[in-house]
C-alpha cells in the first residue's frame, strides 16, 4: 500500500505542475478530475493564487488536502475556506452541491 500511495502522489506531483504551467501560460485556471470523485482548480489572479479541492456532497478529507498542499507546494501560512457551491449539469439539468476546500496565498 505504501508503494501504490507514493507512487500515487508522485502522478499528483506531476499533475501540479502541469496545472501550475498551464495557468502561468495561459493565464486562465486549470481543472482536473482525479479518481474517487476529487476535482482540483488552480488558478492565479494579480499574483494570488487558489487552490481549490471539491467533491460532490462529501468534504475531501484532511488526508486529501495535507497531501494536494505538500504537492502543490502551498505556502505555510496560506488562508483555508470550506464551503458549499452548487450549480447545475450543463446536460442533464440536475443540481450539483459541492463540498470546497480553497486554499489561496501570494507570490510575487
Amino acid at each position: 500500500m505504501a508503494t501504490a500511495l507514493r507512487s500515487s502522489q508522485t502522478r499528483l506531483s506531476l499533475l501540479a505542475g502541469e496545472m501550475r504551467d498551464a495557468v502561468e501560460s495561459t493565464g486562465r485556471h486549470a481543472h482536473q478530475k482525479l479518481p474517487h470523485g476529487l476535482e482540483i482548480v488552480m488558478q492565479r489572479t494579480d499574483g494570488r493564487w487558489r487552490l481549490a479541492m471539491a467533491r460532490e456532497g462529501v468534504w475531501p478529507s484532511d488526508v486529501e488536502v495535507d497531501i494536494c498542499r505538500r504537492e502543490f507546494h502551498v505556502p505555510e501560512g496560506s488562508v483555508e475556506r470550506r464551503k458549499r457551491h452548487s450549480r447545475r449539469h450543463p446536460k442533464t439539468g440536475r443540481q450539483l452541491f459541492y463540498s470546497v476546500v480553497e486554499l489561496c496565498w501570494m507570490e510575487r
